[in-house]
């Protein structure tokens, strides 16, 4: 029961609501657009806005439509896909409190950052950029986990506030594959760089680690960082590690826009592919 609450059907909803007949669309405007609509019939996003959790993707896609950025902190369950779409960069967190659970999320075009927890599949497809959180994270995904030709995984380094050298995560708990032509690019944390001979390890957890180790090697690349090397730590653990070119490495101040122009670059690389 929702207390009384008539769930209004979608013909009868009023013509202000902001959220669109299934499937449902965020546009990545400023004005949240959520499925609540579809469940309380409310006539703005205000209103909207007082019923958040109780987001449920169900037999629909819900799309993350986004150009510039976004940010996504509610609740999503449920049996249907999201997507992700448009040349921006949309920011995921799941947790308990506000878990992001689906069959499926595939990431078609441009940046994903996702830390937390997620239930599901995740697919990032040729042209978009997929990477554990917004700086150093990590995403522990119930699910399989793909990387298709084209499609690039940022995994970012840094310090933490004590100086200790971290890493981001990719924790599987299903099978991960990374496709020929798909790429493993290891990038610095702009707000907190690594400095001299500085070395990083960072891991990939799937169950058939053992299966993908020749496949992470391959795709495994990175302009500042060098001795790079994949190997195989437990059945199903690899360890990525390397050590920063002190020779290579720009101002700190740069490596922001060095992040940025390669995301970029792959969206060029997006646009003549099609």
């Amino acid at each position: 029961s929702s207390g009384g609450r008539r769930r209004q059907p979608l013909q009868d909803r009023p013509a202000t609501c902001p959220c669109r007949p299934w499937p449902l669309s965020i546009s990545g405007s400023s004005c949240v657009l959520l499925p609540v609509c579809q469940f309380f019939g409310k006539a703005n996003c205000a209103d909207c806005r007082k019923h958040q959790s109780a987001e449920k993707v169900d037999r629909l896609q819900l799309e993350f439509a986004v150009d510039n950025e976004k940010r996504f902190i509610n609740k999503v369950t449920g049996s249907g896909n999201l997507l992700k779409t448009g040349n921006g960069t949309l920011y995921l967190n799941g947790t308990t409190a506000n878990p992001i659970n689906a069959s499926a999320l595939n990431v078609e075009g441009g940046s994903l950052m996702f830390k937390g927890l997620y239930t599901g599949d995740l697919t990032v497809k040729n042209g978009a950029l997929f990477s554990p959180g917004n700086s150093v994270g990590t995403l522990t995904e119930n699910g399989d986990f793909t990387l298709e030709s084209g499609a690039t995984f940022l995994l970012e380094v840094g310090k933490d506030d004590n100086g200790s050298v971290i890493a981001d995560q990719l924790i599987v708990n299903g099978n991960a594959y990374f496709d020929d032509g798909s790429i493993l690019l290891i990038a610095m944390d702009g707000e907190s760089p690594l400095v001299g001979n500085d070395v990083f390890s960072a891991t990939i957890t799937a169950n058939n680690a053992s299966d993908i180790l020749n496949d992470v090697s391959a795709a495994l690349t990175s302009y500042y960082f060098t001795d790079l090397s994949v190997t195989l730590t437990d059945p199903t653990v690899l360890l990525i590690s390397g050590r920063l070119d002190p020779n290579a490495v720009p101002e700190p101040s740069t490596w922001a826009l060095l992040i940025l122009g390669a995301m970029g670059l792959f969206l060029i690389r997006k646009k003549n592919n099609r």
